[in-house]
């Protein structure tokens, strides 16, 4: 009887995991299907009233690529922009590098000692009036057509930020066309899903647009975690704000290039989510809109804990069930939503328009990714138990073409 039940319990688990992903992947199709739709109306606003904008550019040691990110948003089809890049106290030329760009439209600051990206954006934000802001990071190169999309989506849905389409733009070897996949079929699949939901956690970093009226209601951007754009996002969210995707906002990042710097990496982003989810839990008890409480919390819960203790848990249940039929349902549906989850990728290049030459790279990732991942979550749960903390570390850049 107890085998019983842990065998149904097992497969009632894997079902609801294939469900949560197919209900997602049925959702970005619906968030395609109506940005296919509002696309007259914005490109009507794009033709129309341009509203300023600032955008910001938090730098770090970033002599080797600021230039070239400057240059990528001045390149922009937008008319009305400025750019105000902030060295948080780089310790290089990055300061100089900047004040070389010869146009007025740019302006940098310099802020001794450094204080971190959320300080820097802050006093970004400080330094302009304009009612816009773009936030790009220093490794990230603008489509001449994203900050258009970005400002239009913003007046034309009436929302208080907006994600926008972000893709591996150094896609040279095994670790960043894995990168390249889950950027596609992963984290835009998500965010496309909580668009239709109202419940989008991430506005990321990279490249994203905001109302400053929005931001000074919030109290602008925090250090209170390692992930500040997650954090900003859903205090917008607890206070009733409208944020957005747009898909067709696109810019490209660099990504780490070797397993050491994805690693660090991937530990800054998970721990600051983690930190973020249990931060903002406290909307189950406190006023927060229902969506909040019922759909992105539980999301994001799941996303950077549950989904990690599967692995865990499935193999526990294969340890100890001796069960021949147990074991033969689990095997059918592991093959079932790996087949399934490759399908699905498909699908996600196709929504996104994009390059397909990663999606032969798909069964290696969907086998090695994960591993690679639950390496990280354990190192970071391992830091959570001993009280220890996750530095930023800090990329070396080796610039975008």
């Amino acid at each position: 009887m107890h085998a019983s039940w842990v065998d149904a319990a097992m497969v009632c688990v894997l079902a609801a995991v294939g469900l949560r992903w197919g209900l997602f992947l049925l959702c970005a199709v619906v968030d395609h299907i109506a940005q296919r739709k509002r696309l007259p109306q914005l490109t009507a606003r794009m033709q129309g009233e341009r509203p300023e904008v600032v955008v910001l550019i938090p730098a770090f040691r970033e002599e080797a690529v600021i230039v070239q990110t400057v240059e990528q948003v001045l390149a922009s089809d937008y008319p009305n922009l400025s750019v105000i890049v902030i060295d948080d106290g780089s310790p290089d030329d990055t300061a100089a590098r900047a004040r070389s760009i010869r146009d007025t439209r740019v302006r940098v600051v310099c802020q001794i000692p450094n204080q971190g990206k959320s300080e820097a954006l802050n006093r970004g934000i400080a330094e302009s009036t304009a009612p816009f802001v773009v936030t790009v990071d220093a490794d990230t190169w603008l489509a001449p057509d994203a900050i258009s999309y970005m400002v239009a989506s913003l007046v034309e849905r009436d929302a208080s930020a907006v994600a926008t389409n972000v893709a591996v733009g150094n896609r040279v070897n095994l670790w960043t066309r894995w990168q390249s996949l889950e950027y596609v079929s992963g984290l835009n699949i998500d965010r496309r899903a909580q668009a239709v939901l109202g419940v989008i956690t991430t506005v990321p970093g990279a490249a994203s647009g905001w109302r400053r009226s929005a931001l000074a209601s919030c109290g602008g951007f925090q250090s209170r975690t390692l992930a500040e754009d997650t954090d900003l996002t859903l205090t917008m969210l607890r206070a009733g704000h409208r944020v957005v995707f747009e898909s067709r906002a696109r810019s490209r990042t660099e990504a780490p290039i070797g397993a050491g710097a994805l690693f660090r990496q991937r530990l800054r982003w998970l721990h600051g989510n983690l930190q973020c989810a249990w931060l903002h839990s406290s909307a189950w008890w406190r006023p927060a809109p229902w969506r909040v409480r019922l759909l992105a919390l539980p999301n994001l819960w799941f996303a950077h804990l549950g989904v990690y203790l599967l692995l865990p848990l499935t193999l526990g249940f294969a340890l100890v069930e001796h069960s021949a039929a147990a074991v033969a349902v689990l095997a059918w549906l592991f093959t079932a939503l790996f087949t399934v989850d490759i399908a699905a990728m498909a699908v996600a290049y196709g929504l996104d328009e994009t390059d397909w030459r990663d999606l032969p790279w798909a069964p290696s990732q969907r086998i090695g990714y994960p591993l690679f991942l639950w390496g990280v979550f354990a190192v970071v749960m391992w830091r959570v138990l001993r009280g220890a903390s996750t530095a930023w570390n800090k990329l070396e850049r080796t610039g975008l073409t």
